[in-house]
C-alpha cells in the first residue's frame, strides 16, 4: 500500500518530486511562521500563490496561509477554522482530471484545483 505522499505524487506524475527538501535545520523559524513554506517556494522557484499545501496540523495550516499558499487540511475539521480552504479525510479521493485538453485539474477538493505543468 502506498503512503499518502507517494499516492499524490503518483497522481501528479512527477518524475523526480524531491527537487528541494526544507527541514527544520534549514529555517530559523519553524511553523506556524511562514518561513518554511517561503523557503520551499523559493527553492522550487514557484510563486506561493501557485502552491498547494496539504497540512494535518493547525500550526502547519497557519504557516502555509501566512506564506500566502493555498492550503488544504487533512483529517481534522478544525483545520478549516485555521484557514484551510477544504479539509479531506485522506488522499484516496483525490484524482487528476485530464478530460479538458487545455487544463489539468486536481479533483476531490472543494473547489477543484487547476494544476500548472
Amino acid at each position: 500500500m502506498l503512503n499518502a505522499h507517494d499516492h499524490v505524487l503518483g497522481l501528479l506524475e512527477l518524475p523526480d518530486p524531491f527537487t528541494a527538501i526544507i527541514g527544520r535545520d534549514d529555517v530559523g523559524n519553524g511553523k506556524p511562521h511562514p518561513e518554511p513554506y517561503r523557503k520551499g517556494c523559493a527553492a522550487l522557484d514557484v510563486p506561493a500563490a501557485e502552491t498547494l499545501v496539504f497540512e494535518d496540523a493547525v500550526s502547519g495550516v497557519r504557516s502555509a496561509i501566512a506564506a500566502r499558499t493555498r492550503c488544504a487540511g487533512i483529517g481534522v475539521p478544525e483545520l478549516r477554522e485555521a484557514g484551510a480552504f477544504d479539509v479531506i479525510d485522506d488522499f484516496t479521493g483525490l484524482y487528476v482530471d485530464r478530460s479538458t485538453p487545455a487544463a489539468v485539474t486536481l479533483r476531490g477538493l472543494r473547489p477543484a484545483v487547476p494544476i500548472r505543468r
